[in-house]
């Protein structure tokens, strides 16, 4: 794949960007493309089979906090309240 690059451009003007940056992002661009089209899969990779891509377990975790917005909000409100509070001295 050939692509021409314009170098026509004046170094500081507006608009003008390096040929090197300009080959960084059609390279990356590229590579982006690729690896958009392999799937991820543990099927025959030995180390993904090993190690797995699961999630670990939330061990000490209280879920009925984990699994509700409202309830985290109301506890961070409650943890700003009482960090104010122990700022200004008092208990």
């Amino acid at each position: 794949m050939a692509q021409r690059i314009n170098t026509d451009g004046i170094q500081g003007q507006l608009g003008y960007i390096e040929p090197e940056a300009t080959i960084k992002n059609m390279i990356g661009d590229i590579l982006f493309h690729l690896a958009r089209k392999v799937p991820l899969s543990p099927l025959g990779d030995a180390v993904l089979e090993k190690i797995g891509i699961h999630r670990p377990a939330l061990t000490g975790v209280d879920m009925t906090i984990y699994g509700s917005p409202a309830k985290r909000m109301k506890i961070a409100v409650e943890i700003k309240e009482k960090r104010e509070k122990l700022k200004k001295g008092g208990k």
